[in-house]
C-alpha cells in the first residue's frame, strides 16, 4: 500500500509539473510540528527542486528553473484583499428557449392543418351492435378481421369468429355480418383500383418536414402508377353528418403518412380515406391550402392533393 501510494504521490506530481503552459504555482504550510510538506520528501530532490529561496535552480541537461518564491505569516493571511476596482460590464440578452419538437413522432399523435371531405362512398352494410361493446377492442378485432381477409384473398368464417372471440367482442357483433363487410370492403377496392397493387399493414419510417422522425404502420395501401392511395380504418359508428368532425380528427394522421411515404418512396399520397366497417362506408379527405389565393404556393398545394 505505500509503494502503492508513492506511485500515485508522482503521478501527481508528474501531471501538475507538466500541464503548466507558463508557471506552476506549488503551496505548503509550515506546521508547528511534523513536516508540513512530507509527501514531496517522498520523491526524491523534489522538495529542494519546488521548495526554496528565489533564483535560478540548475536542472539536468543544463537546464535552469526559475523560481520565485514568497511566504505569508498568519496574519498576512488575515488581512482583507482590496475592494475591486468597478469596470463596466457587458453582455447579451439570451434569445428565449425553443421548444424543439421530439426526434420520433407517431402519426397517430399529428394535430394542426384543416381539411375536408371531398367523396363518401358506401361500402357494405351497417353492422349492428348488440349492448355496449368496447370500441378500440372492437376497432382492432374488426381491423385483424381485415388484414386476415385481405392476406388470404377470402374471408373465412372460423378466423373471423376466433378473432372476435379473442378481442371479447363475439357477443356484440354477428360474425356473418363481419364476413360480409369484410368481402364488401374487398370488393370495393377490386373495384375502385382494379389491378393496383395492394400492401397490408405497411410499417414506415421516414424523415418528416420538420425534422422529425416519422414512424409507424399503415393499414392499407394502394399502389397507383403516380402515387399512392391510403386507407385508414376507423370503428367510428357515426352517421355521415359526422364525418367532418373525422376529417378533422384524423386528417393530420393522414396527412402525416403522406409525408412519410413520400420521404420514404418519392411518390406522393394521391388520396387518404377513412373506411368506416361499422358504419358502412368510406370518407375520402383532403387537405385544405393554407397559402393566399393566388399564391405560387397555392398552385403547387392544388396540384398535389396533400402536400
Amino acid at each position: 500500500m505505500q509503494d502503492e501510494a508513492l506511485a500515485e504521490n508522482k503521478r501527481l506530481l508528474y501531471v501538475g509539473l507538466t500541464r503548466a503552459r507558463d508557471m506552476n504555482i506549488a503551496v505548503s504550510f509550515v506546521r508547528l510540528r511534523g513536516p508540513g510538506r512530507a509527501w514531496v520528501g517522498e520523491i526524491q530532490s523534489a522538495d529542494a527542486l519546488l521548495f526554496g529561496d528565489s533564483g535560478a535552480v540548475a536542472l539536468t541537461g543544463n537546464r535552469q528553473l526559475s523560481r520565485q518564491t514568497r511566504s505569508w505569516s498568519k496574519d498576512d493571511c488575515a488581512v482583507e484583499p482590496p475592494a475591486k476596482a468597478s469596470e463596466d460590464c457587458h453582455w447579451f440578452t439570451p434569445r428565449s428557449r425553443a421548444q424543439a419538437k421530439p426526434l420520433w413522432h407517431r402519426p397517430s399523435s399529428a394535430s394542426g392543418g384543416i381539411f375536408k371531405v371531398v367523396e363518401t362512398d358506401a361500402v357494405g352494410v351497417r353492422l349492428s351492435l348488440a349492448g355496449k361493446p368496447d370500441m378500440t377492442a372492437l376497432g382492432s378485432a374488426l381491423h385483424l378481421c381485415i388484414a386476415r381477409a385481405a392476406v388470404l384473398g377470402s374471408v373465412p368464417a372460423p378466423d373471423v369468429e376466433r378473432i372476435l372471440k379473442t378481442w371479447a367482442v363475439a357477443d356484440s357483433i354477428d360474425k356473418d355480418a363481419v364476413c360480409a363487410q369484410v368481402e364488401a370492403f374487398l370488393a370495393w377496392i377490386a373495384k375502385r383500383w382494379p389491378g393496383c397493387p395492394v400492401h397490408l399493414e405497411a410499417p414506415i419510417e421516414a424523415n418528416g418536414p420538420n425534422g422529425t422522425r416519422i414512424r409507424g404502420r399503415i393499414d392499407l395501401l394502394v399502389e397507383e402508377p403516380n402515387g399512392w392511395v391510403l386507407l385508414d380504418h376507423k370503428s367510428n359508428p357515426g352517421g355521415a353528418a359526422r364525418d367532418e368532425d373525422l376529417a378533422a380528427k384524423h386528417g393530420p394522421q393522414i396527412e402525416s403518412y403522406g409525408h412519410a411515404l413520400l420521404s420514404a418512396t418519392g411518390k406522393p399520397m394521391s388520396q387518404g380515406w377513412l373506411y368506416l366497417p361499422v358504419a358502412a362506408r368510406a370518407v375520402r379527405l383532403s387537405c385544405v391550402p393554407s397559402s393566399p389565393p393566388g399564391s405560387a404556393q397555392q398552385k403547387h398545394e392544388e396540384t398535389q392533393e396533400w402536400m
